[in-house]
């Protein structure tokens, strides 16, 4: 597998004299891939023996991915072969799974599903939800979510897998913007951790409760 086969759709890659250069359609995009794909990368640097440069359409200069020392490769860190594959593998998805969301017209986003921290979020979300993608990633959802239907959610999801839940949030809270929701559910895997991913299916922007709600 090439590095080219996981990179989103509307990604350019061209071979440079010290290595590659990967041009993303936008500075968003761009810095999604980079946190989301970090380990690949690394290792396709070390493999390669060169530097990785990403840049945007836009000319902004995201990465620069070198091989270095305290980069193992891969059979230096488990000389099982089965173990090499299964990490090759869970790469793959983790990079198919960031193209599903990234390229997807849909409101989409990917949520941690223990430490409920936003790992992922394309645009269309973002214009939803009022924000950026940048701003959005890394944000604690849990002081949004107050009104009793995440733990269930969270049971559901244990035991199906899959859900469609309506349900009322802060949408941002800094502006104070406050919504109902129709969401679809699904457990999914990052990193070798658990997420939960969003795709949200209607929208509509409510009066806020006058209970006092924690914000960040």
């Amino acid at each position: 597998m090439e590095l080219r086969d996981y990179l989103p759709y509307g990604w350019l890659l061209k071979t440079t004299h010290d290595g590659l250069m990967l041009t993303a359609p936008d500075y968003e995009q761009g810095k999604d891939f980079v946190v989301g794909a970090a380990l690949y990368l690394r290792e396709t640097a070390q493999n390669i023996r060169g530097v990785i440069e990403i840049h945007a359409a836009t000319g902004d200069r995201l990465a620069s991915i070198t091989p270095g020392q305290s980069i193992k490769r891969t059979s230096e860190l488990d000389p099982d072969p089965s173990s090499v594959e299964m990490l090759r593998k869970m790469q793959l998805e983790d990079a198919r799974l960031m193209d599903r969301i990234l390229t997807s017209n849909d409101p989409m986003a990917m949520v941690g599903l223990t430490d409920h921290i936003q790992v992922l979020i394309n645009q269309p979300m973002a214009t939803r939800l009022g924000t950026t993608c940048k701003s959005a990633r890394g944000r604690n959802l849990r002081p949004l979510h107050n009104h009793g239907w995440l733990p269930e959610l969270l049971q559901t999801l244990q035991q199906q897998g899959r859900v469609r839940v309506r349900y009322q949030a802060w949408l941002n809270a800094q502006d104070e913007v406050y919504g109902e929701l129709t969401t679809l559910f699904e457990v999914g895997t990052f990193q070798d951790e658990p997420v939960r991913i969003a795709t949200n299916l209607d929208l509509n922007i409510i009066q806020a409760p006058t209970m006092e709600v924690v914000r960040v």
